[in-house]
């Protein structure tokens, strides 16, 4: 029964020719914690049966995962794929891994923002020095492997929360907005503060 679902499940992404996530609507067809620990696995396999579609996943809660272990795995990705991997992070409106990794719920964003500045400096360099709250130390270790893409994509996810749509412009990293429930023109003056947080720091936010 599984086998048959994998198989639907990549028949409609090799019929596809956009950009695809994998959102709410797999993990009604495979079940939420299947697509949670076999992400990795099922984009591989994807990828190998596509030329075009971009390959993401849906807001991945980088608070609870390791960025070395995320960055390799959608590098991993990325080649496999020939260049069409990308990354959404975000701090997630689920809270169930916390507790389950250990974390503590009142270092939600502390979390969040430590872990995604390693990300991204994982993502300008091969060789990482750096140093966190919430995780060992890190002394001109290399991390691979490096994905084919320069730099490979890595977008925001964000909820309604002014201070992430902020964040995301003041990174200057492209925006994905999970419109979970309400009237989409509630989400045009947080799209502004994006906008508007990049260009105080000389960065033009990607649409």
């Amino acid at each position: 029964m599984m086998s048959m679902r994998w198989h639907n499940c990549l028949t409609e992404l090799y019929m596809r020719t956009r950009w695809v996530s994998m959102y709410l609507e797999l993990e009604s067809i495979i079940g939420r914690v299947f697509l949670i620990l076999r992400r990795p696995l099922f984009w591989r396999a994807a990828a190998a049966r596509t030329k075009r579609i971009r390959l993401t996943s849906a807001v991945m809660v980088l608070s609870a995962a390791d960025p070395v272990r995320v960055f390799q795995s959608f590098a991993t990705l990325d080649l496999i794929s020939r260049g069409r991997a990308e990354m959404v992070v975000g701090r997630g409106s689920s809270i169930e891994a916390f507790p389950l990794f250990g974390y503590d719920l009142q270092d939600y964003d502390d979390l969040f923002a430590e872990k995604l500045d390693l990300l991204l400096k994982i993502r300008e360099n091969e060789f990482i020095t750096w140093s966190g709250k919430f995780r060992p130390a890190l002394k001109n270790l290399p991390v691979y492997p490096r994905p084919l893409q320069d730099p490979i994509p890595i977008w925001l996810g964000v909820g309604g929360t002014p201070e992430s749509f902020i964040r995301a412009g003041t990174l200057g990293l492209p925006l994905m907005v999970a419109i979970i429930g309400g009237e989409t023109h509630r989400f045009r003056p947080l799209v502004d503060l994006y906008r508007e947080a990049g260009k105080k720091r000389g960065i033009v936010p990607t649409n």
